[in-house]
């Protein structure tokens, strides 16, 4: 009895410290992503706006990944396009958008055109961080979709 107690006891105590280094290693990513606190190299997210539907409705929760730029891609004839989660500092927004298009300005610097689902306004994102929607969960059903 004595030595399950001490297993159950051991166990108890690093399940707690492994809880307290994922919240405390959250935290300081956030200060460091825009107020995004990422754990295990993904942000997990809900939608707030309906720029996105009907891809992603309001309250689906999302888990973002950070991935290399270059594998983003825009919308082809095959392909609807990435939808990634950027920092828009003019609002001070984090904003889920799909890339309609990547694009290389006249300095060589790359950047997406962005939109959302459900607008028409496209938005110009610096492709700096590449930071991609990788699964996305809508919370209110159990269907899954894959954005790559």
């Amino acid at each position: 009895m004595k030595k399950i107690s001490k297993i159950i006891s051991i166990a108890l105590t690093s399940f707690i410290v492994l809880m307290g280094i994922i919240v405390i290693t959250s935290f300081m990513s956030a200060q460091n992503n825009y107020g995004v606190a990422m754990v295990f190299n993904r942000a997990y997210m809900v939608v707030k706006t309906d720029s996105m539907e009907p891809t992603l409705k309001v309250g689906t929760g999302i888990v973002v990944e950070k991935v290399d730029v270059d594998s983003l891609r825009g919308k082809d004839d095959n392909y609807e396009g990435d939808i990634i989660t950027f920092y828009r500092p003019s609002q001070g927004i984090v904003v889920t958008h799909r890339i309609y298009s990547v694009n290389v300005d006249m300095n060589g610097n790359k950047y997406f055109e962005c939109v959302g689902d459900n607008l028409y306004s496209r938005c110009y994102v610096p492709a700096v961080e590449g930071v991609r929607v990788d699964i996305i969960e809508e919370s209110k059903s159990n269907s899954t979709l894959r954005s790559a």
